[in-house]
Protein backbone atom coordinates (compact mmCIF):
# COMPACT_ATOMS: atom_id res chain seq x y z
CA UNK A 1 0.00 0.00 0.00
CA UNK A 2 1.30 3.44 -0.90
CA UNK A 3 0.32 6.65 0.88
CA UNK A 4 0.32 9.08 -2.01
CA UNK A 5 0.38 12.08 0.33
CA UNK A 6 3.53 11.08 2.23
CA UNK A 7 5.16 8.59 -0.10
CA UNK A 8 5.21 6.00 2.69
CA UNK A 9 4.93 2.40 1.54
CA UNK A 10 3.22 -0.23 3.71
CA UNK A 11 3.15 -3.99 3.31
CA UNK A 12 0.53 -6.50 4.43
CA UNK A 13 0.83 -10.22 4.97
CA UNK A 14 -1.40 -12.53 2.90
CA UNK A 15 -4.31 -12.35 5.32
CA UNK A 16 -4.04 -8.57 5.60
CA UNK A 17 -4.06 -8.36 1.81
CA UNK A 18 -7.28 -10.40 1.71
CA UNK A 19 -8.84 -7.99 4.20
CA UNK A 20 -7.69 -4.96 2.24
CA UNK A 21 -8.96 -6.33 -1.09
CA UNK A 22 -12.35 -7.07 0.47
CA UNK A 23 -12.62 -3.57 1.92
CA UNK A 24 -11.36 -1.99 -1.28
CA UNK A 25 -14.01 -3.92 -3.21
CA UNK A 26 -16.74 -2.56 -0.93
CA UNK A 27 -17.37 -5.57 1.29
CA UNK A 28 -18.40 -4.81 4.86
CA UNK A 29 -15.65 -5.66 7.36
CA UNK A 30 -17.95 -8.17 9.06
CA UNK A 31 -18.38 -10.11 5.85
CA UNK A 32 -14.63 -10.08 5.24
CA UNK A 33 -14.13 -11.46 8.77
CA UNK A 34 -16.78 -14.14 8.26
CA UNK A 35 -15.14 -15.30 5.03
CA UNK A 36 -11.69 -15.37 6.61
CA UNK A 37 -12.95 -17.35 9.60
CA UNK A 38 -14.45 -19.95 7.26
CA UNK A 39 -11.33 -20.10 5.05
CA UNK A 40 -8.96 -20.65 7.96
CA UNK A 41 -11.21 -22.49 10.45
CA UNK A 42 -10.68 -19.80 13.08
CA UNK A 43 -13.32 -18.62 15.56
CA UNK A 44 -15.26 -15.66 14.19
CA UNK A 45 -14.88 -13.41 17.28
CA UNK A 46 -11.09 -13.71 17.01
CA UNK A 47 -11.12 -12.89 13.29
CA UNK A 48 -13.47 -9.93 13.81
CA UNK A 49 -11.14 -8.52 16.45
CA UNK A 50 -8.10 -8.99 14.20
CA UNK A 51 -9.84 -7.37 11.23
CA UNK A 52 -10.91 -4.42 13.41
CA UNK A 53 -7.33 -4.03 14.68
CA UNK A 54 -5.94 -4.01 11.14
CA UNK A 55 -8.51 -1.50 9.93
CA UNK A 56 -7.80 0.81 12.88
CA UNK A 57 -4.10 0.69 12.03
CA UNK A 58 -4.82 1.44 8.38
CA UNK A 59 -6.98 4.41 9.42
CA UNK A 60 -4.29 5.70 11.81
CA UNK A 61 -1.89 5.72 8.87
CA UNK A 62 -4.41 7.79 6.92
CA UNK A 63 -4.94 5.09 4.30
CA UNK A 64 -8.65 4.46 4.93
CA UNK A 65 -11.34 6.76 6.25
CA UNK A 66 -14.45 4.63 6.68
CA UNK A 67 -15.46 3.44 10.15
CA UNK A 68 -14.78 -0.21 10.88
CA UNK A 69 -18.16 -1.40 12.09
CA UNK A 70 -18.08 -5.16 11.91
CA UNK A 71 -21.68 -5.92 11.02
CA UNK A 72 -21.91 -8.38 8.15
Amino acid sequence: MLDLASGAYYTLNKTGAVVWRGIRDGLPPGLVATRLAAMHAVELPRVRADVATLLRAIRRCGLWERPCALSA
